[in-house]
């Protein structure tokens, strides 16, 4: 697979590669890669994420391990899990209904951060790449699935 390809499948997925019209074979190539999520960059993103959430919530309070802690980690989780299963579905909608979700479980980490970082139990400064990366992944769930409602 080309170069091109990769790319193609962060930022266009069905609809073109490197400017052109997917054809036939292209769509086949697209939709086998697909089964194989961990080639996407938008789920090696996220759980980029997930491993970076879970040594910052080892510095949380110990009191907080049930309510703060669970929820930063089970929110995490769920943005790559949801763009693998995703993956799996046969249908755009399907697809495009488990990128939602992967979207929602990003704005909700966001808040938990930012909820951390008001409590002062970590420091904004130290957190900024943290958010910068939240961000980023917000960004690339949406594009695709702006991509795929075209």
């Amino acid at each position: 697979m080309g170069e091109g390809e990769e790319e193609f499948l962060v930022t266009g997925f069905w609809l073109l590669v490197n400017s052109k019209p997917v054809t036939s074979k292209q769509k086949l190539e697209i939709y086998l890669i697909m089964q194989d999520f961990k080639k996407l960059q938008i789920w090696q993103q996220g759980m980029d994420l997930v491993i970076v959430c879970y040594h910052l919530t080892k510095k949380l309070p110990k009191e907080e391990l049930y309510d703060l802690t669970a929820q930063i980690k089970s929110a995490v989780k769920s943005i790559p899990s949801n763009i693998a299963e995703g993956c799996s579905r046969r249908s755009q909608k399907d697809f495009f209904r488990f990128l939602e979700i992967a979207l929602g479980s990003a704005f909700e980490l966001e808040t938990h951060i930012l909820t951390a970082i008001k409590l002062n139990f970590i420091n904004e400064k130290e957190n900024e790449v943290l958010l910068q990366k939240i961000t980023s992944e917000q960004k690339m769930i949406y594009s695709l699935m702006q991509t795929l409602n075209q």
